[in-house]
């Protein structure tokens, strides 16, 4: 996708890489609800590098897009985890709703796609995964099998605004 996007480019090879962590990023949050480290860091670090060395979206608007995402995501998992525990007690025992895992993928999310590009990434994966739960969350309703506060991988949906962002975000912005 980034070739038929970007043609053969430096771009285009940066944006794949992304991709491929994004891909899986995705997996492994799907089979275990868990963003390791051991690739968000490193890629988030990556990130940072290269747009140091000036390849896309360069330094300046990859530092911006980071701090945002950084700000936004660190400030849903402290009000999240409050509310869990004023609201939620002891429904809400799986865990967060947003773990210290989807907040480094924003990091990386936002490095790597700049600002102001982080803004559509930001809406999309927050869309899809708002639109993906509340379809889930009437399925187990009419199951009559739901449970207040169960957790979901939000790393995937994340992702798809990211990769979304990656390949499309600057056409979106202008429009």
């Amino acid at each position: 996708l980034a070739v038929i996007r970007f043609d053969v480019t430096v771009r285009a090879a940066v944006v794949a890489c992304y991709l491929t962590v994004l891909l899986l990023i995705t997996v492994v949050d799907l089979a275990t609800r868990r963003i390791p480290n051991v690739v968000v860091l490193p890629a988030a670090a990556a990130a940072l590098i290269l747009a140091a060395l000036g390849i896309y979206p360069g330094l300046r608007r990859s530092l911006v897009g980071g701090a945002i995402a950084l700000g936004i995501f660190l400030l849903a998992y402290a009000l999240g985890g409050l509310f869990l525990r004023v609201i939620g007690g002891r429904a809400a025992s799986s865990g967060p709703a947003l773990g210290a895992g989807d907040v480094k993928l924003a990091l990386f999310i936002g490095l790597s796609t700049g600002y102001p590009t982080i803004i559509p990434a930001l809406f999309f994966g927050t869309l899809s995964g708002a639109i993906v739960a509340l379809g889930w969350i009437v399925i187990r309703l009419v199951q009559r099998r739901y449970r207040p506060f169960a957790a979901m991988a939000y790393g995937p949906y994340l992702a798809a605004g990211a990769a979304i962002a990656l390949l499309w975000g600057e056409q979106l912005i202008t429009r």
